[in-house]
Formats: structure tokens, C-alpha cells, sequence
């Protein structure tokens, strides 16, 4: 039996009473979708049905939310708005007032809704409001070359028929990356941070994360920029797996004169900026913007 939620204190003051007979979809889907040794999964070999699967269990499961949020309106202690606002706006004098429903709120507690991303674009404003100026700006994205995924890919599979896997790695390594940030200083202490979560257009997940440090450890001079960004060729005979991975990731190109039907090309022109201009050194301008060294 399906109950869309019984996890208790997922909205603040509503109990749903614990039943082990009850299963949520959210915890049907996966038990569905986990590999097991001794059985076969034709769902985990369907490629892109297994997407298909996917993304019609994600709207099933927001439809049953979207349900249960509409059904304990009084619950949740949220004013009903009936037709008669529209009523009023409605210039219209010869409006069917047949046709006027009942609106339905949606709380801050339902994930991607008005009034949550209202409230998260606040809390980002209000913190880059008083921490003035952000210190690190990084993004991390999924690599399904990561030896986790393909390991544990099926005969014949790609990385793109398992979004599942991409998705609960990079879930992984996000945190052990903000646990080295947060926990360990990895840059220095971290007073305060925001980050957002995106999809590229070929399905990998990446994350846009934005640091704030202990005034000590701002990265107020070239030298200091310098000890943890480089933006130049690693020495291939003391770093040779570090000048490996910037060749096979970190290179743009070639484009402008050397491939000018590159996707970056605009009008001739590439439209990230390359080919840059070399720096010899380090420098921060008038308004605090470094331009590295490469």
C-alpha cells in the first residue's frame, strides 16, 4: 500500500501515523532500481526506457506531493484563497463564475516551489549582503570515467544508461568534498557558503559552490591566489597524473584560425575569449578580479 508521505515531520506539525504495511513511492522506487547479485533487473538494462522509467516515477512521485499538500490544506494551517480574488481583478463583466476554483498554496516545505526558491534566493541575497565579497567561486562536475561508475556498469552499458549511479556518486563525492572545505579547511576556515545544483544538457550533474572566508585567509594579494589556483601547465615529470588530467579535461580548443567550425565559434570569434593573452604574473584589478598567471 502506497502512502505519498509517512515520514513523520516532513511538514512541521503534522504527524501521519507509522505503519509498516505503508511504503512511500519515493521508497518503492528504489528498491526497484538497486542491483542485487542473485537477480536479474530488466529494468536496469531498458537504457533509455530505464530513463523514460525514471522520469515517470519522478512525476508520479510530485503528483502524489502535489496531492497530499492539496488535501491537508487545513492541516497545515494555510489560508484557502477561493475564487473570489480573481473575481474582483477580473475586468471581465460577463466572467463564468462556474469556471473559478479554489487555489491551492503550496508551502516553503515542497522542494522547488515558489515559496521555497523565494526563500533560498533571500537567504542567498541576505548572506552575500553581509559577507560582502565571495573569495571562491567552484564548480564540480561529474566524470563518468570515475572508476566507481564503471565498475559498476552492466556489459554493453555507457554511463549515460545508468543516471542513477552518476547521480548517487556525484551525491558522494560532493560531500566528501565539502567535508574537506568545511570540516578540514581545505582552503582555511569557511564562514559561510552557498551552492546550487544543476544538470548539463548531456546529463551529468555538476554544482556551482561559492566560499566566503575568515578574513585571515581572503585572497587578497597575487601570492596568495597563486598557492591554490594555477591556471598553467603542470610539470609533466613531477606531476604527471595531474598534467594528464588538465590535458584530457581543463583544455579548451582548438578553435579560432586553427578550427573555426568549432561550437564556440561565434562570428569568427570564440565566444569564451580564447585564444587568451599569456600573463606573466598574477594581478588583481580595480575592482578585486584576479587575472592568474598562464
Amino acid at each position: 500500500m502506497f502512502f505519498p508521505y509517512r515520514e513523520a515531520g516532513w511538514y512541521q506539525g503534522l504527524h501521519v501515523p507509522e505503519n509498516p504495511r505503508w511504503i512511500t513511492l519515493l521508497q518503492h522506487t528504489p528498491y526497484h532500481i538497486h542491483p542485487r547479485c542473485d537477480e536479474f533487473s530488466a529494468i536496469l538494462r531498458g537504457c533509455r526506457l530505464f530513463q523514460a522509467y525514471l522520469v515517470d516515477m519522478f512525476a508520479c512521485i510530485d503528483q502524489d506531493h502535489l496531492h497530499f499538500i492539496r488535501m491537508q490544506q487545513p492541516k497545515l494551517q494555510v489560508t484557502i484563497l477561493h475564487g473570489i480574488e480573481d473575481a474582483l481583478s477580473e475586468n471581465d463583466e460577463h466572467i463564468d463564475l462556474s469556471q473559478l476554483g479554489q487555489r491551492v498554496i503550496l508551502p516553503a516545505s515542497y522542494w522547488g516551489g515558489p515559496h521555497d526558491m523565494h526563500q533560498r534566493y533571500l537567504d542567498g541575497m541576505a548572506i552575500a549582503w553581509h559577507f560582502k565579497k565571495i573569495d571562491i567561486f567552484l564548480t564540480m562536475t561529474a566524470n563518468p570515467a570515475w572508476s566507481e561508475i564503471t565498475r559498476e556498469l552492466l556489459p554493453g552499458q555507457t554511463a549515460s544508461d545508468r543516471p542513477d549511479l552518476i547521480s548517487r556518486m556525484f551525491h558522494l563525492k560532493k560531500k566528501a568534498l565539502m567535508n574537506a572545505i568545511l570540516k578540514d579547511g581545505l582552503f582555511g576556515p569557511c564562514i559561510a557558503h552557498i551552492y546550487a545544483m544543476e544538470f548539463q544538457k548531456k546529463g551529468f550533474p555538476h554544482m556551482h559552490l561559492l566560499l566566503i572566508l575568515k578574513h585571515e585567509y581572503k585572497l587578497l594579494s597575487p601570492d596568495i591566489i597563486d598557492s591554490i589556483i594555477s591556471a598553467e601547465w603542470p610539470d609533466p615529470d613531477t606531476h604527471p597524473q595531474l598534467f594528464e588530467y588538465v590535458k584530457k579535461f581543463m583544455v579548451h580548443g582548438p578553435c579560432g584560425a586553427l578550427n573555426p567550425n568549432a561550437p564556440c565559434m561565434r562570428d569568427g570569434k570564440c565566444i569564451h575569449g580564447f585564444l587568451k593573452n599569456f600573463e606573466s604574473h598574477t594581478t588583481v584589478d580595480h575592482k578585486g578580479y584576479p587575472r592568474y598567471h598562464h
